[in-house]
């Protein structure tokens, strides 16, 4: 399930709704064309303790993450491009990081 898709809910709403579909993964949002609802690229990466915090409410809900979405255009002239840029990167790097 994208998360997206709830964007309205919180995090812990989605995760609940999740488990009543009987849906066992997620594709999260990290910025670009998503408004990223449920992920907080910059504060992951920033910290270890919030991507255990993070990962933990996923598994304890016996969820996975199916999907990063970093979709934007990193090729879109001045701060927008460069914006992409920087979200397309830092997602590939918290995907490292998440394992």
């Amino acid at each position: 399930m994208v998360t997206d898709s709830l964007g309205h809910l919180s995090l812990d709403e989605v995760l609940e709704t999740a488990v009543n579909l009987g849906i066992q993964t997620l594709e999260f949002g990290c910025g670009g064309w998503s408004s990223a609802p449920h992920l907080k690229l910059d504060l992951l990466l920033e910290s270890e303790s919030e991507r255990n915090n993070f990962m933990a409410k996923i598994r304890d809900h016996g969820l996975e993450i199916s999907a990063l979405n970093c979709s934007g255009n990193q090729l879109a002239p001045g701060a927008l491009g460069k914006n992409n840029d920087q979200v397309v990167r830092g997602t590939m790097r918290l995907a490292k990081m998440l394992g």
